[in-house]
């Protein structure tokens, strides 16, 4: 089971983050800091080449529905059930459980955090524009390598780039994301019902973030000023 299922299945498990975005409002969805994700203009530029393409060769077969449905029907049969207030209630139930023994994960949505103060709504708006600058530049980085001449250094940010702080920030939020999906982990092994195989898998996925943490602790203390 790839990493992808395995967090649908926590998902599934306690309810994690999906159900309840789904009944968020718009004003909760702009205040939320570390769930709110945008459509890339990549993903609108396919997807109305897509469009276009039906436009522009109306002989092409057109998708049959009825097989469409079908398949839904089968991949997401949860998804087209009435939504149930009761449901509804108890995922919001498991999130205030969950939240009780984590408090500081990340993953926990604002209305069951509850409102943040000033101070801490400044600095996780702080910490998250730095680490998506960072991250953008890493990225750069990346796609620059992957070009360059065989043999030839890419080019590291340098202090101009990238402040001490920033660089903080970045691991400190790295670091929190992977100690919550560790949470969940241990969560989901503590309170649902695994087959042998999930937790060998969850077993196996929580090592592995811990390796990962470590790994992002050691960098971190070598950053000036940590």
């Amino acid at each position: 089971m790839d990493k992808n299922k395995w967090m649908l299945l926590i998902g599934a498990t306690i309810a994690i983050l999906l159900a309840i975005i789904i009944f968020k409002n718009k004003d909760e969805i702009k205040e939320s800091v570390s769930s709110v994700t945008e459509e890339s203009e990549e993903a609108k530029n396919s997807r109305s080449g897509f469009d276009s393409g039906f436009m522009n060769f109306p002989e092409a077969p057109k998708p049959d529905e009825d097989v469409l449905v079908s398949q839904a029907e089968k991949l997401w049969p949860h998804a087209l059930e009435p939504r149930d207030p009761h449901r509804r209630e108890k995922v919001r139930k498991e999130w205030q459980d969950f939240a009780k023994v984590y408090p500081k994960n990340i993953y926990i949505p604002n209305e069951i955090r509850g409102t943040l103060t000033a101070a801490e709504e400044k600095s996780a708006i702080e910490t998250l524009d730095a680490y998506t600058s960072i991250d953008a530049k890493f990225a750069s980085m990346n796609a620059a390598s992957k070009y360059a001449n065989p043999g030839t250094e890419p080019t590291a940010p340098n202090q101009k780039d990238v402040s001490a702080k920033e660089m903080t920030q970045y691991f400190d939020y790295k670091i929190q994301e992977i100690e919550s999906r560790i949470e969940l982990l241990e969560y989901t092994m503590e309170k649902a019902r695994l087959s042998s195989i999930e937790e060998s898998t969850a077993k196996n996925d929580i090592a592995s973030l811990k390796k990962e943490l470590a790994n992002l602790k050691d960098v971190k203390a070598q950053v000036p000023n940590s």
